[in-house]
């Protein structure tokens, strides 16, 4: 019967458990799509003709600053997954510093030290 899929071309051409994979069959290891890759460059494209104005004023850089500015929270989303990408080096140090260590490693990075934390003392605390 035609379309039943119970043909001997259908048992003969269909995959087998335990069948190896042809050599040079599929993609590479770590090649990229072609469909998103022409994708985010012509939305690369897209985004540099239209500029800040629509017309083109500062190109790319004009329009993530019209964004930024028309529309902050479709600009952090782009943020948030632009930026991991610059932090991914290996931390300096295995293990715990001191609050001392720590702020002078804020220091040298130019970052901005925080007060003091105080925690509360909830052994004074009266219950009512």
């Amino acid at each position: 019967m035609p379309g039943s899929g119970n043909s001997s071309l259908a048992r003969s051409t269909s995959f087998k458990k335990g069948t190896r994979k042809p050599t040079n069959s599929g993609r590479t290891k770590g090649a990229r799509n072609k469909t998103t890759l022409i994708l985010k460059e012509a939305a690369l494209l897209a985004a540099e003709a239209c500029g800040e104005d629509g017309k083109g004023t500062n190109g790319l850089v004009g329009f993530l600053t019209s964004l930024a500015q028309q529309q902050p929270a479709v600009f952090g989303r782009l943020l948030e997954r632009i930026l991991p990408m610059q932090f991914r080096n290996k931390a300096e140090t295995t293990g715990v510093l001191s609050a001392d260590e720590a702020a002078q490693r804020l220091r040298e990075r130019g970052l901005p030290v925080p007060s003091p934390f105080h925690k509360p003392d909830f052994a004074r605390r009266q219950v009512s």
